[in-house]
């Protein structure tokens, strides 16, 4: 029996509840760093570990009565935290003036969330990109979206498959220089600073 293709409702519903497990991740992280923080695997968030201390039933509720959705939504989140590092020094080159430390949580975890989703090609960067934005524009202040926006537009057109200079003259694969190779030379943005 085949799996249903999932809509881009489907898409949007899951990074959705990923971001605020990301955020609760992030949150929870920065409250009790461990030792597995400190080495970067940082810690591993149960969604049905009542001990860790997280507002999961909201999310539980938002998932609704599939809890497959809800640990594919923390897996997606898990991921993403595990690829901070790269997300944050991607962004850091961008906008040299705002560093991880600097932007908002919520920001932060919109932007790492995207960065995973772009760079591991999860779904169309276009969508990607303008689900980011979404999320910004409802959890996020007025100038967010923008930040977001321009962030990611820079990140999608260093790591989209087209994006290998001379790939389509040559017919080589886009996969040929590494999508992080690409990023390192991309010019940093001239951006306002977000609130």
């Amino acid at each position: 029996m085949t799996q249903p293709t999932p809509t881009p409702t489907d898409y949007r519903d899951l990074h959705r509840l990923a971001f605020q497990a990301l955020f609760q991740l992030d949150a929870h992280a920065q409250r009790t760093p461990s030792p597995a923080a400190a080495r970067g695997s940082g810690p591993r968030l149960d969604p049905y570990n009542p001990d860790q201390g997280l507002l999961l039933d909201a999310l539980a509720a938002e998932a609704g009565p599939d809890p497959a959705r809800l640990h594919e939504a923390f897996a997606l989140a898990q991921r993403a935290y595990a690829q901070r590092a790269d997300a944050d020094a991607a962004m850091l080159k961008l906008a040299p003036t705002w560093p991880a430390h600097r932007q908002a949580a919520v920001d932060r975890a919109i932007l790492r969330l995207a960065h995973h989703a772009l760079i591991n090609h999860l779904a169309p960067g276009k969508a990607v990109i303008n689900h980011a934005v979404a999320l910004a524009k409802e959890f996020s202040t007025d100038k967010s979206p923008a930040f977001i926006n321009a962030l990611l537009d820079k990140v999608y057109k260093a790591t989209a498959p087209e994006a290998t200079p001379g790939a389509a003259l040559e017919g080589a694969p886009a996969a040929v220089t590494p999508a992080i190779t690409r990023l390192a030379h991309t010019e940093p943005l001239d951006l306002p600073p977000p609130p």
